[in-house]
């Protein structure tokens, strides 16, 4: 990824932390984001063609499939202590328990590939959905290279036929987001469209074993008229969208909800194609959305950019950066603009010159030395200080002509070599509007949280209590990695979920 730059991971870190240092305000963001829709430099969507059915109480409903699908690790996770001794233990010794309190018929082994013999699987995907047995028309939990688990069940209250895919939870999961390289296919009129070689591969392996099980036909035959909808989270998401795509010739009124995306996942061609029936739900500074071969290009070359502006050793940017974290306080580097100079301040930001160079440095030669001396040496001070700050200024006009010649070279690379991928359909962007009145340090943060755990008295992953509004966006806002301390909270599934789940209580919305 950052092979070519002459960049050291500690290089990297550096130039993260001083992004994040330099990353605007969520408010101010976005102020600017509808300063470009003014200026048309993004696409405005047009929400008098996006199909009703798409809407966040859609979007809030069906998520509990998609988080559902992650099973038994994120049941203990929302649950502590209490969710690992309910699902590890033989469910005859926990028959009161909340995730064995389910009603319903017992599912056929058959119905249920890849489990544990408890079905700790079935069981926390059935606590979590609030399906029930009889609903269920397949399951498998098996995990493997290119193949993630996936669900298909029947909804009667939204009469819909879901078909659900987890996201990544595995380190096979992983190595499929990281083969990141192209895989060309063609549908309709669209012929040789690129994709996430990873995800697709995927999709086509659960595509093969759905038609091979005739799953969707069994539960069509109780259910003709039910419509079908396909789902997941992050690469269940992906997976999703071209699964959505493979059943389309089958299935013209399918429908897609992606929550959290990647970015990097199909051509511009295939997205706009996927507007009629794929709903991508994005929330915040989520990273994965906004996460693509280009869009991981750009970050270096920032990266580069700003360690040649900065003017600090990078054990300094560390030390003030970890200090900021653990007592909640932004990190005082250096003087203003001293650390992050701007190009037309980066000559008079080494502090040996600008010493030198100052007037004070002329008075305490006056006040130390004779005034007969002081002349003399006040001239060959100024003398040598302007030499020596032109002589700066001619090395530091050279680096960044050298530095800017290095990333242009580096993304007509990257442009020429690989196309551009993008989120899929219509975008649904939910972002706070409101955030925590009181603000504590990470390290009494941590603590209540480890508190909790302990004494089963709340989650530890419980997320703040923010307010949240809703909009339809343009794909140009997600080509860009935002460096901010929520790029990986936002992403996690309950975080969606919780953000989702205050639009069903606040009826007060836009979309």
């Amino acid at each position: 990824m950052f092979r070519g730059g002459n960049l050291t991971p500690s290089d990297v870190l550096a130039g993260i932390i001083l992004l994040s240092k330099k990353e605007k305000d969520q408010f101010i963001r976005e102020a600017k984001i509808q300063k470009y829709y003014r200026l048309n430099r993004y696409t405005r969507p047009d929400e008098r063609i996006i199909p009703k059915w798409m809407n966040v109480n859609t979007a809030a409903f069906f998520i509990k499939y998609a988080v559902a699908t992650y099973s038994w690790p994120y049941y203990i996770y929302m649950n502590n202590l209490r969710g690992f001794r309910e699902l590890c233990c033989c469910p005859c010794c926990l028959s009161g328990s909340s995730v064995n309190a389910t009603e319903g018929d017992e599912v056929p082994s058959s119905f249920i590939n890849g489990d544990t013999k408890s079905r700790r699987n079935w069981r926390a995907f059935k606590y979590l959905s609030k399906v029930k047995d009889c609903d269920l028309i397949y399951a498998n939990f098996k995990n493997e290279l290119f193949f993630v688990p996936f669900c298909v069940l029947v909804d009667h209250f939204k009469k819909t036929i879901v078909i659900t895919i987890r996201g990544t939870l595995s380190l096979r999961d992983v190595i499929t987001d990281i083969t990141a390289e192209c895989e060309y296919f063609d549908i309709d009129d669209l012929k040789n469209q690129p994709c996430h070689v990873g995800i697709h591969n995927t999709a086509l392996n659960i595509f093969n074993e759905i038609n091979s099980l005739n799953l969707i036909q069994k539960a069509r035959e109780k259910n003709p008229d039910y419509d079908l909808l396909v789902t997941g989270h992050s690469l269940g998401a992906g997976t999703a969208v071209i699964l959505a795509l493979k059943l389309k010739t089958q299935y013209p009124n399918i429908k897609c909800i992606a929550y959290s995306p990647p970015g990097g996942l199909i051509s511009a061609a295939l997205a706009d194609y996927t507007k009629s029936f794929v709903m991508s739900v994005v929330l915040g500074d989520d990273i994965v959305p906004r996460l693509s071969l280009h869009s991981v290009h750009n970050l270096k070359a920032d990266i580069l950019k700003v360690l040649h502006a900065c003017n600090l050793p990078k054990y300094k940017i560390a030390w003030n950066y970890s200090i900021g974290i653990l007592w909640n306080f932004e990190g005082n580097y250096t003087k203003p603009d001293e650390s992050l100079s701007d190009d037309e301040t980066e000559s008079d930001t080494d502090p040996l010159i600008s010493s030198i160079s100052s007037g004070d440095s002329s008075k305490m030669l006056l006040e130390n030395n004779s005034r007969s001396v002081q002349s003399k040496l006040t001239e060959v001070a100024i003398k040598t200080a302007s030499t020596a700050k032109q002589l700066f200024t001619d090395h530091n006009q050279q680096n960044k002509k050298k530095v800017t010649l290095e990333v242009k070279q580096m993304m007509n690379t990257v442009y020429e070599t690989y196309p551009e991928l993008q989120l899929p359909g219509n975008i649904l962007y939910i972002y706070r509007v409101g955030a925590r009145s009181t603000k504590r340090s990470q390290v009494v943060y941590f603590c209540s949280k480890i508190v909790c755990c302990i004494c089963n008295s709340g989650s530890i992953n419980r997320v703040s209590d923010s307010h949240f509004d809703s909009r339809w966006a343009s794909r140009e806002e997600f080509r860009k990695i935002l460096i901010t301390n929520r790029i990986l909270i936002d992403h996690f599934p309950n975080a969606l979920e919780h953000s989702l789940k205050y639009f069903n209580g606040n009826q007060n919305f836009l979309v």
